[in-house]
């Protein structure tokens, strides 16, 4: 990044045609500028110039937002002076801002964000003096006069040599940049300078226009045993500039964080960045920071304008998992007859794996999306399903639910319905008796965790198989089913409200 003093001067001038139809040659007067932004003398009570690049950057990425460090040397003069940081983000939350100079008391800082075009050049001259500049038709000797510039809405309107004038063949030449006028946002910082000379400065705010997320790919075994995780981190820039070579930290968790204004489309790079190659890598190290935590990545990154980039966090093989099948049944079905048509219930195929070391996991995961993917008999990977993670501590235990079942159908009859006192609905205990049938088509068995949700207090007088209460509100049973076969699950529930 860089840390340039914007300039002015009177070495060089920058033209704009004053004829509507010279519209091409305003696209020339940007690259004029910018020659002219490098190569101008300092004004008196400004700091000259920087190394033209930060030294340091670093940053830390939280959801929404960024933190932002950056570290260079300037030109300081005793008294007071201004600095001109640039590029510094388009959406720097200024109020954030902290500068830290030993050589230099800060007294005032000021966001600028106006971008350099021809109008906008134009009306920062509006009063003031430019050049007018002609060329002899046949000569071709140019000729300048010095004018006034009075308008510049909708058309330009000078006055030279004392009368006013609104169609002059030529071009108009500025004498200087003003303040604060450039290709990318600038912050001035009024400072009182200690002495001539360099001063180390560090300049450290948030940004909005910056979020990150994680994402996971995982490739399951042929066996469905076993499979690969990688975990990825995607920034998303925003922000205005690019930063190059940048020190990344990332903070996993629900931070209160500044509000976000609504989003702008924008047109996206996209680049991905080399992988880490196991869950315990050097190249990212994790610790806790307050309440949540700290990912940091232990190597320069570069990130563009206007651009997505993926960031490998980590990668894990051979984890072991299970596949298991999952169906929800009915909540309000405790306190009335239900008749005795079977319901059918959706079921869902989910993968369980464990997050610990024994697992070659063991760190904490930070909540993201989920693609799982499995090979074909031809080695080709083909796309199974996808599900949300949330921040997952060490030691838990993941469930992936990829999608429905084709082969296993569930279903759930009412066999019996006993109201056994109360003479209202919410002061009343009934009896229910329920079959629950599961048929598995596939030539191998399938393990079904069936949870059944109940309202008010219940217990179970009886079943074919125990349960395990999973919640005050649930029940939760095993079924496993061989293949090409079926299994029934019977229970009596008795339910007081």
């Amino acid at each position: 990044m860089r840390h340039d003093k914007i300039v002015s001067g009177s070495a060089s001038v920058a033209a704009i045609p004053t004829d509507n139809h010279f519209k091409p040659a305003l696209v020339l007067l940007l690259a004029s500028l910018m020659v002219f932004l490098v190569s101008g003398t300092a004004r008196s009570g400004q700091a000259s110039k920087g190394t033209g690049t930060w030294k340091a950057t670093s940053m830390t990425l939280y959801k929404s937002m960024a933190l932002v460090r950056d570290s260079d040397s300037v030109q300081l003069e005793k008294g007071k002076t201004s600095l001109f940081f640039h590029p510094v983000s388009g959406k720097i939350i200024p109020q954030s801002t902290v500068i830290s100079c030993d050589d230099a008391t800060v007294l005032e800082q000021t966001f600028i964000s106006r971008p350099l075009t021809p109008n906008a050049l134009l009306k920062s001259y509006i009063g003031k003096e430019v050049i007018l500049i002609t060329t002899d038709k046949i000569t071709g000797i140019e000729k300048t006069v010095p004018a006034k510039l009075l308008s510049a809405d909708g058309g330009i309107v000078l006055k030279v040599n004392g009368r006013i004038e609104t169609t002059i063949p030529g071009r108009i030449a500025f004498p200087g940049l003003p303040d604060g006028l450039g290709n990318e946002p600038v912050l001035k910082v009024a400072v009182r300078g200690e002495k001539n000379g360099k001063s180390d400065v560090a300049i450290t705010y948030l940004t909005r226009g910056i979020s990150w997320r994680t994402d996971y790919i995982a490739v399951l075994s042929a066996n469905e045993k076993n499979m690969d995780i990688e975990s990825w981190v995607t920034v998303n820039n925003n922000s205005g500039i690019a930063f190059k070579d940048a020190s990344i930290q990332l903070v996993a968790g629900d931070v209160n964080e500044e509000p976000s204004p609504p989003p702008v489309p924008v047109t996206r790079t996209f680049a991905k960045s080399e992988a880490v190659m196991s869950a315990s890598s050097p190249d990212v190290n994790m610790e806790n920071l307050f309440e949540y935590h700290l990912y940091s990545i232990n190597r320069p990154i570069s990130i563009d304008k206007d651009s997505q980039k993926e960031i490998a966090l980590f990668r894990a093989t051979d984890i072991p998992c299970q596949k298991e099948f999952f169906v929800i049944g009915s909540k309000y079905s405790y306190s009335r007859k239900m008749g005795y048509k079977p319901e059918k219930l959706p079921m869902q195929a989910i993968i369980t794996f464990k997050n610990d070391e024994a697992s070659r996991l063991g760190q904490p995961m930070p909540k993201g999306m989920v693609r799982v993917y499995k090979k074909d008999s031809a080695n080709r990977l083909q796309f199974i399903g996808r599900d949300n993670i949330r921040h997952m501590p060490k030691g838990a235990e993941i469930n992936l639910s990829l999608g429905k079942a084709f082969d296993i159908v569930c279903t759930k009859v009412q066999t019996d319905f006993r109201k056994l006192a109360g003479n209202s609905k919410y002061n009343s205990v009934y009896e229910s008796s329920y079959s629950i049938t599961v048929k598995n088509t596939r030539s191998e068995p399938a393990r079904i965790r069936f949870l059944e949700p109940f309202s008010g207090t219940w217990t179970i007088t009886s079943e074919t198989m125990p349960h395990k209460k999973t919640g005050a509100h649930t029940a939760m049973w095993h079924i496993d089913v061989p293949a090409n076969g079926q299994k029934v699950l019977k229970f009596t529930a008795r339910v007081r409200y």
